[in-house]
């Protein structure tokens, strides 16, 4: 699990980066981002959910639903988006011992 996290993170890193420009971000800026971002999460979480007994996984299983309830929330807000949008995910994952998932 650590490999597909570490594997995809410069590309969720990228996604966020590229579209919130310098400076204030604007809302519309910050909808982008979380949109390109959230797009890169959903697969990560697909790879994750494809691995055969990663849902049978206590940990795994808890940061996996951790992680789809903040791109839930960020879906639903993205001016949210910030350095605590994945606070849950983040602690989920040191949890499981997922190092290379947290940001």
């Amino acid at each position: 699990m650590n490999e597909i996290c570490k594997d995809a993170q410069k590309d969720i890193d990228q996604a966020f980066e590229a579209n919130l420009g310098s400076g204030d971000p604007s809302p519309e800026d910050l909808e982008k981002a979380a949109k390109a971002g959230i797009a890169e999460i959903n697969k990560v979480l697909d790879q994750m959910r494809a691995v055969d007994g990663a849902e049978d996984d206590a940990g795994v299983s808890a940061f996996i639903d951790a992680a789809q309830k903040d791109v839930d929330a960020l879906e639903d807000d993205p001016s949210s988006l910030g350095p605590e949008s994945f606070a849950a995910a983040d602690k989920a994952a040191e949890a499981a011992g997922l190092t290379d998932c947290v940001d």
